[in-house]
């Protein structure tokens, strides 16, 4: 990319900010349900077959993989 390009490219960015309305803050509750969601372990939000089965690999028996 040149600098022009560039440059051309910064100047739509800032008109298009400066053209958008401000964002609105979210809500504590928002905010709250983000922060449960984050300290979630991974172990609650997906069974552990699947977390099993990913792990493995492909399967030995999987149409798309040829043996020998």
């Amino acid at each position: 990319m040149s600098d022009d390009d560039t440059e051309a490219f910064l100047r739509d960015v800032r008109a298009a900010l400066a053209a958008s309305p401000r964002p609105e803050d979210p809500s504590l509750e928002a905010l709250q349900r983000i922060a449960t969601w984050l300290r979630t372990p991974i172990a609650e939000e997906t069974p552990a077959e699947e977390r099993l089965d990913a792990a493995d690999g492909p399967q030995r028996d999987d149409p798309d993989i040829r043996v020998g």
